[in-house]
């Protein structure tokens, strides 16, 4: 059973996020199926990439970092179980204010290519990742080379 790749955030209401939107919306669009034919072992079905940017004080955003999951089990529609890897990035909203989408695009990259090589998880030996984790770096690789102002919202 391949894994699908997904892009989320949890932010706040204001305008600037629209460009951390903007970057999970073409990530997720771009890579949903990329690695639904590749097989890593164990029940994954979801590699979800998600940014943590909610307040400008750094300790309650670290707070709220420190509660979310980084693995996530359920069951499918047969009752079969299913995980979702979550790899969570912290960045401060004034960070999302400041810059253009393209640094944006490269702290993004930067801290999830950090996540990925050093998960906030552990996994049975029967995973394989070692290719889930080249796989992923790939497609963060690729990011860094779009020019986001080109795409329409």
């Amino acid at each position: 059973m391949g894994i699908r790749v997904g892009a989320t955030s949890v932010t706040g209401i204001e305008a600037y996020f629209e460009k951390l939107h903007k970057l999970n919306r073409y990530f997720e669009d771009k890579n949903w199926k990329t690695l639904s034919n590749n097989s890593y072992g164990g029940n994954f079905t979801l590699a979800l990439f998600m940014v943590i940017s909610i307040y400008e004080e750094v300790e309650i955003n670290l707070a709220r970092f420190n509660q979310m999951k980084n693995l996530e089990r359920s069951k499918d529609i047969d009752g079969n179980p299913e995980i979702t890897l979550i790899f969570n990035v912290l960045i401060s909203p004034l960070e999302i204010e400041k810059l253009s989408i393209n640094q944006l695009r490269d702290l993004y990259c930067s801290l999830f290519i950090e996540r990925i090589n050093n998960p906030l998880f552990s996994l049975p030996k029967t995973v394989d990742y070692d290719q889930l984790k080249s796989d992923l770096l790939v497609l963060i690789e690729d990011l860094k080379e779009v020019d986001l102002n080109s795409i329409p919202l």
